[in-house]
């Protein structure tokens, strides 16, 4: 990442081309649908946009491969209308055009998807992230119960400790209660959870 991506800045998950007024002369004039707004790190925009497709990958009729395959077609034009503009401009400080490339090529575009997107995680990790990290599964474990196939880089202890949270976490989802917690009572449960 470039030095300038450090940073946390205002982010949208849904600033699309729907969502940008703009006046007759196609000057822009704001956006809106700040519904889905929060502060995230800046090296969010070294990533291509998802909305070159209109649509986000989990909701594409026809599944998240042939979104893929489809949005690898648009992105090929959309880097090259990039690099034009940047030649033009002469850029040579940050070119969002590479890095925007790097982003896809090496999955980061998918961490970084996966990570601002919760309820797509879990297609989105096993489908494209966890072969990456972990090398391929076996075919008993494609679909289904992929987990299984990753117990094992578990510690013994971090294993014997998952039954008891997963009960208690099925305890708590019939209660259906917001839990408020003090930072003190957070950073214990945290510190819990990975063993500190």
């Amino acid at each position: 990442m470039p030095e300038i991506s450090g940073s946390f800045r205002l982010w949208s998950d849904d600033f699309r081309p729907s969502n940008v007024m703009v006046d007759e002369n196609d000057e822009i004039l704001g956006a809106i649908d700040w519904q889905f707004a929060y502060v995230g790190p800046t090296q969010f925009v070294l990533d291509p946009p998802w909305w070159l497709l209109l649509d986000v990958p989990e909701m594409w009729e026809h599944g998240i491969e042939d979104w893929t395959s489809q949005y690898e077609r648009r992105l090929k034009i959309w880097l090259l209308a990039m690099e034009e503009v940047e030649r033009d401009a002469d850029m040579d400080v940050l070119r969002l055009s590479a890095h925007m490339r790097g982003s896809w090529v090496t999955g980061r575009f998918w961490l970084n998807y996966a990570a601002r997107k919760s309820w797509a995680f879990d297609t989105i990790y096993w489908k494209y992230l966890d072969g990456r990290f972990f090398g391929k599964r076996g075919e008993e474990n494609a679909t289904g119960e992929q987990w299984k196939s990753r117990v094992h880089l578990l510690s013994d202890k971090e294993r014997e400790a998952m039954e008891p949270f997963v009960r208690e976490k099925m305890e708590e989802s019939k209660e259906r209660i917001l839990v408020e917690w003090d930072a003190a009572e957070a950073r214990k449960r945290l510190s819990s959870l990975l063993f500190e």
